[in-house]
């Protein structure tokens, strides 16, 4: 009886159409960071060796899912980024090793980074393409796509015109975490053989190494327009 109770709760759970309670930040969770710190927690991504970032055919809703796990973890609260294909414009990334990738969807993590100009700016987490945090606008260039085929939302909440949150179709579940562990481990072992290089990122390169303290939380310029 209490099995039975459990799933239908679970049941009534999976029916519903948000799904942040799977991303639910802790009390000391910071909505806007740094630019220090979204350098330093995109290099803590990066490290995470259970990520197949090398293996660029699939898996992106995969390193995604565990990327945002992984930021929520550091008390930061991540959104997504979603870029789809239209039936104009495919989104299509040549990598600066001659590889040319073609997806219809693609998805990374984002942060809400404290500007020099006093705004904040959402910059792409996606160590799959870049080497630091970049922009929207050069994350959807570097796919030749638009930046009307970018859609940011939070965690658990679905891109518009699709009904999942984890892959397009495919909502965030209680056994999603061993799904994504799982589709990394499988394409862990492809990535050495087809390890794309990645692109260059201006942002990293200013603050790497930061010019002031940490003490105020210096603030980094706006990305390009």
């Amino acid at each position: 009886m209490v099995a039975f109770i459990k799933n239908m709760l679970l049941d009534v759970f999976n029916r519903r159409s948000d799904r942040a309670d799977f991303f639910a930040p802790g009390e000391n969770a910071r909505e806007v960071i740094s630019c220090v710190d979204a350098v330093e927690a995109f290099d803590k991504l990066a490290g995470m060796r259970n990520i197949a970032y090398g293996y660029t055919d699939d898996g992106c809703y995969a390193r995604a899912h565990l990327m945002c796990r992984q930021l929520v973890d550091m008390d930061i609260v991540p959104e997504k980024a979603w870029a789809f294909e239209t039936k104009d414009r495919e989104l299509v990334v040549n990598y600066p090793n001659g590889k040319e990738q073609t997806w219809w969807f693609h998805v990374a993590p984002v942060v809400n980074v404290d500007m020099l100009n006093g705004t904040t700016a959402k910059m792409v987490l996606d160590p799959s393409m870049f080497d630091g945090p970049v922009g929207l606008r050069q994350w959807a260039d570097k796919m030749q796509a638009d930046l009307s085929q970018v859609d940011v939302v939070s965690c658990g909440a679905s891109p518009e015109s699709y009904k999942g949150d984890y892959t397009p179709f495919h909502r965030t579940n209680f056994s999603t975490d061993k799904k994504a562990e799982k589709i990394m481990r499988d394409y862990c072992s492809l990535q050495d053989t087809v390890k794309p290089s990645v692109f260059m990122s201006a942002f990293r390169r200013k603050w790497h190494t930061p010019k002031t303290t940490r003490e105020g939380e210096a603030r980094c310029p706006a990305p390009p327009a």
